[in-house]
């Protein structure tokens, strides 16, 4: 069963996924402060002289919540990810299925390359109310048959 919404967010999930990008770019490139300081120790070998050592990093709350921000959002970008790709298998084969050429140029102009019902009724010399009518009665047929076929009916009986 597909439904205009579900055909709909195909474009989306594709700006939240570049919304998700844009927050972990932001947080990589605006890290929290390096804390800068030196430590003390000594030689292996006798006779044991004291040494130095400068070290850096990021340490305390602020670190450890930007780590903790950064991973969050590319566990929600993966997510996003498989999520916009099993949807967009869903809608292709959705689409691909229709045996219509025009209602099937119809539902790729609008759903996968994004244009507006106006830009594709000019574009195939239809009227506005054409294009959106046949969205709606292919959507209402295909649904019925679903609708019919999961109540344990065979189209070759009716």
């Amino acid at each position: 069963m597909m439904t205009k919404k579900q055909l709909a967010e195909y474009t989306y999930l594709e700006q939240a996924i570049e919304r998700t990008k844009k927050s972990i770019e932001y947080l990589e490139n605006n890290p929290p402060q390096k804390q800068y300081g030196k430590v003390y120790g000594s030689s292996k070998e006798f006779p044991y002289l004291q040494k130095s050592f400068n070290i850096s990093g990021y340490n305390g709350p602020e670190a450890d919540k930007w780590l903790k921000k950064k991973n969050e959002l590319r566990i929600k970008l993966e997510n996003q990810l498989r999520e916009l790709e099993k949807l967009r298998l869903e809608i292709e084969e959705f689409i691909q299925d229709i045996p219509d050429l025009s209602t099937k140029l119809i539902f790729t102009y609008i759903y996968i390359d994004g244009m507006t019902q106006e830009e594709v009724a000019k574009k195939l010399h239809m009227e506005q109310s054409t294009i959106s009518k046949r969205i709606s009665k292919y959507l209402e047929t295909v649904n019925a048959w679903n609708w019919i076929k999961n109540l344990g009916f065979h189209t070759n009986h009716i």
